[in-house]
C-alpha cells in the first residue's frame, strides 16, 4: 500500500512497517531542486510503479527511483526496444517479505510458510515448518525464481518423507500479478509401490495485506479439482523453527560428503580469468527432512560492502534418479544440472546456464585438498572444449554458529 505525502516523498506500507522514499536532494529539474510533492502513482501492466511529483516522473525498480523526463530513461528490453518487460517478475512478490505466514489444519496441526529473497531479488525461498498429527516435525522448501531463457516464473519445491508416500519434489511454473496467484506443476512422489506422478495446481487470492487463500488442485485426467483450501494469516514476529532430531541433524546416505562442509563459513580469493577479483565467504547448509543442501555465497567488494551473490540448492531428483542442482544468481543467472560424487573426494556439477536468453554449459569442480582446503575449479565448455574460468582455493573459517 502506497501513500503520497507533501513534501516527503512517497511512502509504503508492506503489513508490518512503513518505508519512506524520497528523491536525491541533490537532483535538479529545470534549473530548481527537485520537489517531493506526490499526486499521482500508476502501476502498468508489467508491474512497473509511476509517481508523479511535482518536480518531475520517477519510475520505480523495486529499490531506488529514477527520473524520467521526455528523453527518458525507459525501461529497455532485452531485446533493445524501449518497453516496460525489463521489469524483474519477481518484484511481485514483494507483498510475501519479509515474514512468515501460518496456517492452522481442520486436524488441528500448524504450519508456517517464512520468505526471504534470494540474490539479486530474482529468486525467492520459502522454508516450511509443520507438525504432523502427533507432534513430529517436518519441513519443505519452495524455490521461485525468474527463468531468463523460458521467459517464465518456475517453482521448485522439496517436500519430505511421508510413510505410505515418500519424498517429493515438484517442479512447475507461476504466474503472480501481486493480488492473485496461479500456478501448475508435476508432483514426482517416490513412495511405495513406485514412482508416481501428479499433476497439480495452486491459487492464492488475498482478502487483505495480512491474508491470502490458498486452495491447492489436482488434475487426475478430468481437469483441475480441488483438493483443499486453506486460509494463511502474516504473523507479527517469527517463530523459532523447534530443534531438530538427531537422526535428521547430520547428511547421510547420498549427501555424506557434505558433512565436510556444512556448519563452516569458506573463503576463497584470487581472480577469474580476464582480471575480475574473486572475494567471497560461503556456507553450506542441511535442511533436514527434506534431506537438500543450501548453499550461500557473499562476495565483498571495497567500493559496494558485502552483495548476496549466489543462492544453490542441492537435492535428490527423484525424476533423474540422481543429485541436482540448481543455482541461482545476482544477476539473474540460472544454472541447473546433475551434481556427481567424485572418489577424490570431490564433487562435480555439470551445469546448463542460463545468464541471459542464451544457453551455454559450465563445469564446476569441488575438489577436498588435504591440507583442508577445497579447490574450486570452473570451465566453460564449447564443442566439448573446456577453457577455464576459475581456480581458487577456500578456507575453512569457523563453525557457523560460532
Amino acid at each position: 500500500m502506497w501513500f503520497s505525502t507533501l513534501g516527503a516523498g512517497a511512502c509504503r506500507y508492506d503489513g508490518t512497517t512503513f518505508t519512506a522514499f524520497r528523491e536525491d536532494p541533490d537532483l535538479i529539474i529545470n534549473g530548481r531542486p527537485a520537489r517531493s510533492h506526490v499526486q499521482e502513482f500508476f502501476e502498468d501492466r508489467d508491474g512497473i510503479l509511476w509517481i508523479g511529483c511535482s518536480g518531475g516522473l520517477f519510475r520505480f525498480d523495486g529499490r531506488t527511483f529514477i527520473n524520467v523526463t521526455r528523453d527518458g530513461p525507459w525501461p529497455v528490453s532485452s531485446q533493445g526496444q524501449k518497453s516496460a518487460k525489463a521489469v524483474n517478475p519477481m518484484e511481485r512478490f514483494e507483498r510475501m517479505m519479509p515474514g512468515e505466514w501460518q496456517v492452522t489444519f481442520q486436524s488441528g496441526t500448524n504450519q508456517l510458510d517464512r520468505w526471504q529473497w534470494g540474490p539479486g531479488r530474482h529468486s525467492a525461498l520459502a522454508q516450511t515448518y509443520g507438525t504432523d498429527a502427533i507432534g513430529n516435525p517436518w519441513r519443505a522448501l519452495q524455490v521461485l525464481y525468474w527463468h531468463p531463457g523460458h521467459k517464465q516464473i518456475r517453482l521448485l519445491g522439496l517436500h519430505p518423507y511421508i510413510p505410505e508416500i515418500g519424498k517429493g519434489v515438484s517442479k512447475g511454473t507461476i504466474s503472480f500479478d501481486g493480488k492473485t496467484a496461479d500456478g501448475v506443476f508435476d508432483l514426482r512422489q517416490s513412495g511405495p509401490p513406485r514412482e508416481v506422478v501428479r499433476k497439480m495446481g495452486l491459487r492464492w487470492t488475498f482478502d487483505r495485506p495480512d491474508m491470502y487463500r490458498a486452495k491447492l488442485l489436482e488434475n487426475a485426467g478430468a481437469g483441475f479439482k480441488p483438493l483443499g483450501e486453506w486460509a494463511y494469516i502474516r504473523s507479527k514476529s517469527l517463530s523459532a523453527f523447534p530443534p531438530v532430531a538427531e537422526a535428521a541433524s547430520k547428511p547421510s546416505g547420498r549427501f555424506q560428503i557434505f558433512e565436510l562442509l556444512v556448519s563452516h563459513t569458506w573463503e576463497a580469493t584470487g581472480h577469474w580469468v580476464g582480471g575480475n577479483a574473486l572475494d567471497v565467504q560461503s556456507t553450506f547448509e542441511w535442511i533436514p527432512y527434506v534431506e537438500a543442501i543450501h548453499t550461500r555465497t557473499i562476495a565483498h567488494a571495497r567500493d559496494s560492502g558485502p552483495m548476496h551473490v549466489l543462492d544453490a540448492y542441492i537435492y535428490f531428483d527423484i525424476g533423474a534418479d540422481a543429485l541436482h542442482c540448481l543455482a541461482l544468481s545476482d544477476q539473474g543467472g540460472v544454472y541447473e544440472g546433475k551434481v556427481t560424487v567424485l572418489e577424490g573426494p570431490g564433487l562435480r556439477f555439470d551445469l546448463q546456464s542460463y545468464e541471459d536468453s542464451d544457453l551455454v554449459s559450465r563445469i564446476v569442480q569441488l575438489d577436498f585438498e588435504k591440507n583442508g582446503t577445497l579447490r574450486h575449479r570452473v570451465w566453460a565448455v564449447e564443442d566439448q572444449t573446456r577453457t577455464s574460468m576459475l581456480d581458487v582455493h577456500h578456507t575453512k573459517l569457523r563453525p557457523m554458529n560460532d
